[in-house]
């Protein structure tokens, strides 16, 4: 958040907090489960177990329960996950084909075009 608010100024850091202003993912604020960051470090994440006794979806590093399980990707699929997850690689799909969402109507005018007329000092 903070190299892309150098980018974008508007951009602020404690709209991804939640309201008790300590990060953590057992808590987010809305933006933050919004983050397409935070979607491609967890997606799937809530389906592991990871120590018996705990729920699936324990961050060990955080020690804490990860609080958005439910995430999906309609255009990303992931290609590749390492065994500690340290590395993950997602594909962009192709996005299906749309309507252009505007219209343009010729004018008749412009495309009907007069016969040039031809004359012997034109030389055509």
């Amino acid at each position: 958040m903070r190299i892309a608010k150098t980018v974008w100024p508007e951009i602020e850091e404690s709209d991804y907090y939640p309201e008790t202003g300590a990060f953590g993912v057992e808590n987010l604020s809305d933006k933050m489960k919004n983050c397409l960051t935070y979607k491609m470090m967890y997606y799937r994440f809530g389906e592991v177990l990871v120590y018996n006794g705990y729920p699936t979806g324990w961050d060990r590093v955080r020690n804490a329960e990860i609080g958005h399980k439910d995430i999906t990707f309609t255009k990303f699929r992931e290609v590749y996950t390492s065994k500690n997850w340290l590395v993950r690689v997602y594909e962009v799909l192709e996005q299906e084909n749309r309507e252009p969402t505007y219209t343009f109507e010729w004018d008749r005018r412009l495309l009907k075009a007069s016969d040039p007329e031809y004359t012997v000092e034109s030389g055509l």
